[in-house]
C-alpha cells in the first residue's frame, strides 16, 4: 500500500493493489486497453473509489504491485488536473 503524492485531491487516500487471476470473465486492462482472461493481473483500488473507480491492469503491463499502484496515481493525477481546468472556445481556463 502506498499514499498518494502531496497536492492530490485527497492526499490521505490509500491505494491498494490485489493480485487477480480471472478465470471466467474478461477484464479490460486500464493501461493498454486489451482484454485478458486466465492470466495474472492486478485490481487497483483507492479508499475513495466513488471518485476514482477501481481499475484492472494486466500482468503484461505491470509486473509488480508498485507499478500497478503507479498507474492508479497517474489516473488520479490526470483526473485532478482535469478538474482544475475547463475547455472553452478560447482554450483551457482555470476552473473557479
Amino acid at each position: 500500500m502506498s499514499k498518494r503524492k502531496e497536492g492530490a485531491y485527497n492526499a490521505e487516500a490509500m491505494i491498494t493493489a490485489t493480485r487477480i487471476w480471472p478465470l471466467f470473465s474478461w477484464k479490460e486492462c486500464g493501461k493498454c486497453r486489451s482484454q485478458f482472461r486466465r492470466q495474472a493481473g492486478w485490481l487497483v483500488k483507492t479508499d475513495d473509489s466513488y471518485l476514482y473507480g477501481p481499475i484492472t491492469v494486466c500482468g503484461e503491463c505491470c509486473k509488480t504491485a508498485d507499478s500497478a499502484i503507479e498507474q492508479m496515481r497517474l489516473r488520479v493525477a490526470a483526473a485532478d488536473l482535469a478538474k482544475r481546468f475547463e475547455l472553452t472556445k478560447e482554450g483551457l481556463k482555470r476552473a473557479a
